[in-house]
């Protein structure tokens, strides 16, 4: 990490006067990386930080352009005058030999404690850390708790206990907030009115807070965030300001890399995991988390896991692959979770089919030369983890079956998981053909009878006079309950495998008592602009 002289200056005034000559902005802008020994006629390097003993500055002595120097010990000020480099002053070190080399010594440590400063932040960034992980190193350097603010004043880091504030619950997500007083103090603090660009600095003393702050707000495009230091332990005083800055740009990195767009991108995937660890969560706080999206507990989706190797996993590409996921299609969720990158893709939203999404995804998956899992459509958040396992069942049968294919629906690889596993992972309602579900949505909503109309056909082996005399209808009444049938179930009865996967849902429901979703659940009538005239896909 670079150094500017204006940062040198913090540090070394904590041991010696210092006085500032030359130029300000060659102080602040020059970007420093070793210290080094100052000799007459050398030609200067910008990015070193030269020293020299004063008794070395003789009259007549010429500041090079864009020179960073410190002097050890008292010289004249008008040498320097007019100088274009930039010059830091030592005035109460001593003339002697002795002096001097502690003197470049320290110079020397601060550069040893930045480097290692950055080192430290750079190992952590490799591997791919949590934000917290990133505070919690910066508490131990800073010696004062740390805050991470999303663009909403929300905190997204643990807070320390010693810290002692007030916080103000965000109704919508139930996160932990400045309150709203404290956010109106900062934002118009002279420094926030002011500000231009996308980072400014703002130190609040515990007059108008309740403790002192040193902030760093960050608004980069869609990512805004703020750090806040808190003066409980080490004064605000001793903070090197390249140091927070640097701590500031690593927070930038990891947001960035998360792809952390809006103000609660961590909370909902902090939400998203608890259900795909299948925790208990109250409606009420599901329907508040997907309000923050703008998604509806009833809107129709799909999960999708991607198979990450090894070499994606050490490099941490998974993040940009999230993000090109995110752009590629609209109105969908992708994080990395037990070493996968799991997608929820809202297609209510994104106003297309599970079918028009798995082809836009089979290309996808050949530029980026991924493998994934896709799960049924599904409805209802509580429900997330059946359909999680779905993915990885997905997987991992097609890895067995189907090898040289790269896209797995879970409907196409059921029976071979149940052969495996049985009902014993993913409960039996969920194992069901998402045909016959929507079937049963679809008698539910308009009083119909297809789904035994379906299942008498099955019996029957496909024989329409068998089926229309043992229901007591016209064949012609049949014919018509059929075709209305094939444009629901979207399924190829002459498929053996497709007849026997339809005759062991039935068996799911009817032997396990099982029902495709609840009846107490409020089903809307079809709409026509969906394919198969359904707004509900559920398999429960």
């Amino acid at each position: 990490m670079n150094l500017s002289l204006n940062h040198l200056a913090h540090v070394l005034k904590k041991q010696y006067v210092c006085q500032q000559l030359g130029s300000e902005h060659a102080a602040s802008e020059a970007r420093l990386c070793v210290p080094a020994l100052w000799m007459r006629g050398d030609a200067p390097r910008r990015d070193l930080c030269y020293v020299v003993q004063a008794q070395q500055i003789k009259p007549g002595f010429r500041c090079p352009p864009d020179m960073s120097l410190i002097v050890v010990g008292a010289v004249r000020p008008e040498l320097f005058r007019g100088a274009r480099g930039a010059v830091l002053v030592l005035t109460d070190a001593p003339a002697t030999r002795s002096a001097f080399s502690s003197c470049f010594n320290t110079v020397a440590q601060i550069f040893q404690e930045s480097q290692l400063f950055q080192q430290r932040f750079s190992n952590l960034l490799m591997r791919s850390p949590v934000l917290q992980e990133l505070v919690s190193l910066a508490e131990s350097v800073f010696g004062n708790p740390v805050l991470v603010f999303d663009k909403s004043f929300c905190i997204l880091n643990q807070v320390s206990p010693a810290l002692q504030m007030d916080w103000t619950i965000n109704r919508q997500t139930q996160e932990r907030m400045l309150p709203a007083e404290v956010v109106e103090i900062i934002r118009t603090h002279p420094a926030f009115r002011l500000a231009a660009g996308d980072r400014l600095d703002v130190r609040i003393s515990e007059e108008y807070l309740p403790y002192a702050m040193q902030f760093a707000h960050v608004a980069r495009g869609s990512t805004v965030f703020t750090v806040a230091i808190v003066e409980l332990g080490v004064s605000l005083d001793a903070l090197q300001p390249q140091l927070v800055e640097y701590f500031t740009e690593c927070v930038y990195a990891l947001l960035s890399k998360k792809n952390v767009h809006t103000g609660h991108a961590l909370q909902f995937e902090t939400f998203i995991k608890k259900l795909l660890n299948n925790e208990q969560v109250e409606q009420a706080v599901v329907d508040q988390n997907l309000l923050a999206r703008s998604w509806l507990n009833t809107d129709n989706c799909i999960c999708a896991a991607f198979e990450v190797d090894w070499w994606d996993n050490l490099n941490a590409t998974h993040h940009s692959v999230c993000l090109q996921i995110e752009n590629t299609f609209a109105h969908s969720f992708a994080f990395f979770y037990a070493d996968r990158i799991i997608a929820i893709i809202n297609l209510d939203k994104a106003m297309t089919t599970r079918e028009e999404m798995i082809r836009r995804l089979v290309s996808f998956l050949r530029d980026q030369m991924f493998h994934v899992g896709i799960s049924y459509t599904f409805f209802d958040f509580s429900t997330l983890h059946s359909y999680y396992l779905q993915t990885i069942a997905a997987l991992e049968m097609g890895r067995l079956y189907r090898p040289d294919e790269w896209c797995y629906r879970f409907e196409d690889l059921v029976l071979p998981y149940f052969m495996h596993y049985g009902t014993s992972q993913i409960n039996g309602r969920h194992l069901c053909h998402p045909g016959l579900v929507q079937l049963w949505i679809y008698d539910y909503n308009n009083h119909t009878d297809l789904l035994n109309t379906l299942k008498v056909y099955l019996n029957t082996g496909l024989n329409a006079t068998k089926t229309a005399r043992q229901l007591y209808i016209h064949r012609n009444t049949f014919y018509q309950r059929m075709e209305t049938i094939s444009q629901i179930i979207n399924a190829d009865l002459n498929d053996p495998d497709v007849r026997l996967f339809m005759m062991m849902s039935f068996s799911f429901v009817e032997l396990l008592h099982l029902k495709p979703i609840e009846e107490t659940m409020q089903l809307e009538p079809k709409n026509p602009a969906r394919p198969g005239g359904l707004t509900r896909e559920k398999n429960e």
